[in-house]
């Protein structure tokens, strides 16, 4: 997955100068210097009716990626996600080893992220899932 992607960016209106200030694109033809920009990642998961979840469903932990179930691993341009950090109820904070929350300009280009993520159980033979409600790029 490509965060944002390019209809976002164009709806938003907003691209980072090269201190990664953040100003409003009249142009799209215009193009600016990404390498202030060192993008947060906040990834927010469905909350769950009554905060039960169906025993398939494999969240985030709360300080980790890892449950009893299993952990959600996620990479960033093809960067391990080292810690998430609990933000509020369903939301979280991607975190990397070199540089904490901040994940640099975006290597798919123009401040956008490939994100990918994968589950591991523990429990061979059954299918689990992850739902994603909104992942937002700062």
């Amino acid at each position: 997955t490509i965060v944002p992607n390019k209809a976002e960016q164009a709806i938003y209106g907003r691209h980072h100068d090269q201190q990664g200030t953040t100003r409003t694109r009249r142009s799209s033809s215009s193009k600016s210097s990404l390498s202030g920009l060192q993008g947060i990642i906040v990834v927010c998961l469905q909350i769950c009716p009554l905060d039960r979840c169906s025993d398939d469903y494999i969240g985030f932990g709360s300080s980790s990626s890892r449950t009893d179930r299993g952990h959600i691993g996620v990479k960033v341009d093809n960067r391990d996600v080292a810690h998430v950090r609990h933000l509020d109820q369903n939301c979280y904070l991607l975190e990397n080893d070199q540089n904490g929350l901040r994940w640099g300009p975006g290597k798919a280009g123009n401040g956008r992220y490939k994100l990918s993520f994968r589950l591991h159980t523990k429990q061979k033979g059954l299918d689990f899932t992850i739902r994603i409600s909104s992942i937002i790029v700062a």
